[in-house]
């Protein structure tokens, strides 16, 4: 039986069961995170030092691109909520686009 014990997460925040039992699937998410200029290099050194996060520049000097693999929503959420609440000068963080091994299953379902 697995614990109901609350869990801190890689990004330090406390979560709770039931994501112990979800069934996880890779989500890849492209988000824009934009930024204050004069803290832009200061974010995506510390982007860049987060596991599955990849930086791709930075775009008009407050957006940053960024590509992002997930185990699951929750971890997606956690993550942007984490570089919201921790980053300073953030202003937001904006997907552009989500999609899972799940879509793709669905979509090779709806083919054959």
């Amino acid at each position: 039986m697995q614990s109901r014990e609350s869990v801190v997460n890689p990004w330090g925040l406390v979560v709770q069961p039931p994501f112990i039992e979800r069934r996880f699937e890779m989500i890849i998410a492209s988000m824009i995170i934009k930024a204050l200029p004069e803290n832009i290099d200061e974010v995506v050194l510390k982007l860049n030092d987060i596991p599955n996060v990849t930086t791709y520049g930075v775009h008009k000097e407050e957006n940053i691109i960024v590509l992002i693999e997930a185990d699951s929503e929750d971890q997606l959420k956690d993550l942007a909520k984490y570089i919201n609440s921790e980053f300073e000068g953030i202003l937001g963080t904006y997907p552009t686009f989500i999609g899972s091994d799940q879509d793709v299953e669905e979509a090779l379902k709806s083919i054959n």
